[in-house]
């Protein structure tokens, strides 16, 4: 689906644009900017195929009066009747990029599809996608503990102890069970 249209440089001084202007006013315009963004996300093509002078005002968000914005654009040859359908004069011509996005998105699903079958082949039939990274991630090993904090200069809180888990030898405050011991005052009165 399109995201953008093309909008040439000349395009407010080009005299189709004045001329759209001077008639239906910047609203006018604003239709005609609207219909054209509106025509690249619906029909890309160009042809407002199933749409009536009164859909095409819509799709311009045209408030005028009726049937006014679409005589106009045909008058000015920005809309074209081709045998009761509706398009936007020479579409292709100025707008390539948005004409072609239908045939560039089959395209790049067929091209997916040919990778992925082929990735399928490679790695045999029923095989899961998970499987390369068994074989190919090899540094993963090398790197599970990269995140976790440095500890190889710190002294254990439980360094000594017997099988049963008794503290031998330890200073009074490694063991966290302990009860605290009041602090001492410093000047006592």
């Amino acid at each position: 689906m399109n995201i953008d249209i093309r909008l040439s440089l000349d395009f407010f001084d080009h005299p189709k644009s004045k001329k759209l202007k001077k008639r239906l006013g910047l609203e006018g315009v604003m239709a005609l900017l609207k219909l054209w963004a509106w025509t690249a996300g619906n029909r890309p093509g160009g042809m407002l195929t199933g749409l009536d002078a009164e859909a095409v005002e819509l799709a311009a968000d045209w408030d005028g009066e009726d049937g006014t914005f679409v005589s106009t654009l045909l008058d000015l040859r920005l809309l074209d009747d081709a045998d009761g359908t509706f398009a936007i004069h020479d579409w292709e011509d100025h707008q390539a990029y948005a004409s072609k996005s239908e045939e560039r998105s089959s395209k790049a699903k067929k091209a997916a599809e040919a990778r992925w079958s082929k990735a399928k082949e490679d790695m045999g039939a029923g095989a899961s996608n998970a499987q390369p990274m068994l074989t190919d991630a090899t540094s993963i090993n090398e790197h599970t503990f990269s995140n976790a904090p440095e500890t190889r200069n710190q002294k254990p809180v439980f360094y000594n102890t017997t099988p049963d888990g008794v503290v031998v030898d330890a200073d009074p405050g490694d063991d966290p069970d302990a009860p605290a011991s009041e602090p001492e005052e410093k000047n006592p009165r």
